[in-house]
């Protein structure tokens, strides 16, 4: 009894010692960030070092984070308080060195836990209602450089800025040039090709020009005489593009994937009912070929692709 009773004093005497060590803090009231620093790449633990920031835009190289803690293998949690006056659109982003990932109110609307170099991932457009939430971002580095920024933005519920043309219509009455499947794609439309199976295979079905990728077809199928069901399509153009950043997007029902100067930028590969997936590269000045994959199994139909050019980013 007696050694229990000196037990139960040690706990007591700690937690009020070390009371800000051991429990989990809440998020910052004021709009800053509260970081916790683990000495290991999955969170496990108690966190064996914590800090305020006003924000998380992190270059550290291969340095550690802070004096006397380790530069690589580790992982680090942010938690914040976001507060909205009304109900907004907002698209969560991050670029990371290794991996990175981020919860809203216990839901995650970014999830790149992997390894890379780097790059910027945005997550699908997300609608907050009036009122206070919880971000938090989860980061780990397994070696070499090390960097994480996090920001979101405030963006108008999405709606496609090319017009949408009916299952009916037809792209283009101009002759389809003679453009080989693998030579230069045109620079002022997308040179697409239709085929009437799930996985762009044989011979297409029909080649023709279209000047964007905006089409809502419905039940209906992209042009008379073709299935309606389980088709796949393939579009490629050249694009003339500024230095700067841009994000590469596309919705789709169902499969979509899409290419930059053959890097594999977005892979959604799989049915779907239409969610936006978007991707940001820095890109330099010049000439950059695009290319976009699609696939429809059954039900509706629709696809939509685009980029913009980023503006400089507010780190949060």
């Amino acid at each position: 009894m007696y050694v229990r009773r000196i037990r139960i004093l040690f706990v007591v005497f700690a937690l009020g010692v070390f009371g800000m060590a051991l429990l989990p803090r809440p998020a910052m009231a004021d709009g800053g960030w509260h970081a916790e620093f683990f000495d290991n790449q999955t969170l496990s633990g108690f966190p064996v070092y914590s800090w305020d920031e006003p924000w998380i835009g992190h270059e550290w190289g291969t340095d550690a984070p802070s004096p006397g803690l380790i530069y690589e293998h580790f992982s680090i949690r942010w938690t914040r308080s976001l507060q909205t006056e009304k109900e907004r659109v907002y698209q969560f982003c991050a670029m990371a060195d290794d991996g990175v990932r981020i919860k809203v109110n216990n839901v995650w609307v970014l999830d790149e836990w992997h390894a890379n170099n780097g790059i910027a991932y945005c997550g699908s457009q997300y609608t907050l209602p009036k009122g206070e939430y919880e971000v938090q971002v989860e980061y780990y580095e397994n070696g070499g450089e090390a960097l994480i920024y996090v920001w979101w933005e405030d963006v108008e519920p999405f709606s496609p800025f090319t017009p949408v043309i009916s299952p009916d219509s037809e792209s283009s009455s101009a002759p389809v040039p003679s453009v080989s499947s693998d030579g230069p794609a045109p620079f002022d439309a997308w040179y697409g090709e239709y085929f009437g199976n799930r996985g762009l295979s044989g011979q297409p079905d029909r080649i023709r020009l279209d000047p964007w990728i905006g089409f809502d077809w419905d039940v209906g199928a992209p042009f008379a005489g073709m299935t309606n069901e389980v088709f796949s399509i393939r579009w490629r153009r050249s694009a003339m593009l500024e230095v700067g950043y841009y994000k590469f997007c596309a919705m789709a029902d169902d499969g979509v994937r899409m290419w930059v100067d053959d890097a594999l930028v977005l892979d959604k590969w799989y049915d779907n009912d239409g969610a936006i997936h978007c991707h940001t590269l820095h890109m330099t000045e010049g000439v950059h070929q695009v290319h976009v994959e699609y696939y429809e199994d059954r039900g509706n139909s629709f696809i939509y692709a685009w980029w913009r050019e980023e503006q400089p980013h507010r780190w949060y």
